[in-house]
């Protein structure tokens, strides 16, 4: 992407500091998360963050936006979270555009193709689903396109279900939260009557297996990440599958021209930006050798890592995108790196022709696949140097004994859940470097507001017959998943359980009455939540939600 130094980024940022509202605290924590580091003391890499939405009405997303009880979301995005990508709230979401001519480097869209494709795979990230999954087909269509997302694999548009099982199947993928009822258990979009097939990412409502999650150990191949592209191929290679398990995958090679940067040189400035413009740019770079048929502009532009403590701020070509491929009669057969900036030096690059993508056939994913690490891909065909890829297997393992995919997901239902549920969990796997939380049998985390009924977690303050006149009255009352929790005992509109109004606190496991909602401060539980108000218990945290839970409302 193209970068600018860090005096550049926090001058514009003080400038655009009014409107947004930004303080100067603000200010400096940009400033720390730009110059954020691993813990090399531990030997941990902080996990990055991916967020992607579904079937989803985004009310997740907006709760999380209002966590405050451990700490705002401006302290949280900028000091506690690498959140790469969240279409709701990113800042970086769009192409860069330049007369007319579209750069896709500098965006979080980029930086997510890159974590998923290897550009970051040995740095492990979090995925958060929002939104259930839907696996059926539309009339005419294929399963699962009820819902398509953008183009987070970097080879387009895809399905929503197709692409969360691309990333919670990675190898650097090291948890699989499911935020909200929705991704949790299929939610409102699953409910009777539904035809998309919604489901939740290990559980459909009450029954265990979901749309990644199938109960089942063995699995088949969904992606193929290309790790060395080879050089030299003058036709596409024979893609194969090896391994002491599975059977019957197969994919289709395609070869291309690709860039290769073998020495990124010295002393390269970013362009002055261009007129009513903030952006400084990077040099442009124009290929060598070939015939161009039709002139379409510039082809390509550098992208420059800065050097802050050289003078003016230099740096190196760390890589070259192509903005323009051009109309070619015959092909180029080489590029220059000094167009633009002649203060560069020492970067040299060429072009190669080798193993571009790997993309499997209809119907060649294969079954009985255990996993990456006992599946090689190989490829046969003549070259310089070979390339060379991973597969990533859809593994789906066992809910009932957690294992498989199974064992990195953990269920933050809710409609929506409570903010400090979301942050709360996130923020324990990343100050653990990668672990889990304790869940229950539904992969709720037991610490982070899910092991305790509604009416006992405060305890709810309708839990007791307000209108009796019997010194022992709130004694007798038993707790939890009783039946008799308040039955017949609705006294008036603001006295008694609401029990006998269609209230489900008493089969629902959530903390809200304790932790309640709308917190004013960092470390400040709440101020109401639903039953306080007097609005009754929905149990939207269940995985019975909505169907099974029974009405809403009952009247008396």
């Amino acid at each position: 992407m193209i970068r600018v130094t860090r005096r550049d980024f926090l001058k514009y940022c003080s400038v655009a500091a009014g409107a947004l509202g930004l303080s100067a605290s603000t200010l400096m924590k940009i400033e720390n998360v730009l110059a954020k580091e691993d813990n090399i003391t531990t030997g941990g890499k902080v996990p990055d963050v991916v967020w992607i939405s579904g079937a989803a009405c985004t009310g997740c997303t907006m709760s999380m936006l209002n966590t405050v009880y451990y700490a705002t979301i401006d302290d949280v995005l900028f000091n506690s979270i690498d959140l790469e990508y969240l279409d709701t709230a990113m800042a970086t979401a769009g192409a860069w555009e330049d007369t007319g001519v579209q750069y896709p480097g500098a965006n979080a869209l980029k930086q997510t193709q890159d974590i998923y494709n290897g550009g970051l795979a040995s740095k492990p990230f979090v995925l958060c689903i929002e939104g259930a999954l839907q696996t059926a087909a539309p009339e005419g269509g294929n399963a699962g396109e009820y819902c398509r997302i953008g183009d987070l694999l970097g080879t387009g548009e895809e399905r929503m279900v197709e692409i969360a099982k691309a990333f919670a199947n990675h190898p650097s993928c090291v948890a699989v939260l499911a935020i909200g009822t929705c991704s949790s258990f299929g939610g409102i979009p699953g409910a009777r009557g539904s035809v998309t097939g919604a489901q939740g990412v290990a559980f459909t409502g009450t029954r265990q297996g979901g749309a990644l999650v199938s109960n089942t150990v063995a699995g088949s191949i969904i992606n193929v990440i290309m790790t060395e592209r080879g050089t030299g191929y003058t036709a596409a290679p024979t893609v194969g599958f090896a391994g002491s398990s599975g059977s019957g995958a197969s994919a289709t090679a395609t070869i291309g021209k690709y860039i290769t940067i073998t020495n990124g040189g010295t002393g390269w400035n970013l362009v002055p930006p261009p007129p009513n413009t903030l952006d400084p740019v990077a040099p442009y770079v124009t290929f060598t050798g070939g015939t161009l048929a039709v002139v379409n502009g510039r082809e390509a532009r550098a992208v420059i890592t800065i050097d802050e403590t050289a003078a003016g701020g230099t740096g190196a070509i760390t890589n070259i995108v192509i903005t323009d491929q051009g109309n070619y009669a015959t092909e180029p057969t080489g590029i220059t790196l000094n167009a633009g900036d002649t203060n560069g030096a020492g970067a040299v690059a060429a072009l190669n022709y080798g193993v571009l993508s790997v993309t499997m056939d209809v119907g060649g994913a294969g079954t009985g696949y255990l996993g990456p690490d006992d599946t090689v891909v190989t490829f046969t065909g003549a070259n310089t140097t070979p390339a060379a890829a991973r597969a990533i297997v859809s593994v789906g393992g066992s809910v009932k004994n957690r294992t498989g995919l199974a064992a990195k997901v953990v269920n933050i239902s809710g409609c929506p859940p409570h903010p400090d549920w979301i942050i709360g969990t996130i923020a324990y796997i990343l100050d653990t470097y990668v672990t889990l939380p304790s869940v229950n049998r539904n992969y709720q985390p037991i610490d982070t507001g899910y092991a305790e009924y509604q009416c006992n977690a405060g305890p709810c303050p309708w839990r007791f017959n307000n209108t009796s006149t019997r010194p022992d009255e709130n004694l007798r009352y038993p707790v939890g998943n009783s039946r008799a929790l308040g039955l017949n005992k609705y006294g008036s509109t603001d006295m008694g359980c609401l029990g006998i109004l269609g209230c489900k606190g008493r089969k629902t496991k959530a903390d809200c009455s304790r932790r309640r909602w709308n917190a004013d401060a960092a470390e400040n539980y709440g101020v109401n939540w639903c039953v306080g108000s007097r609005g009754g218990c929905h149990g939207c945290t269940e995985p019975a939600f909505p169907d099974k839970v029974g009405k809403f409302f009952t009247f008396v």
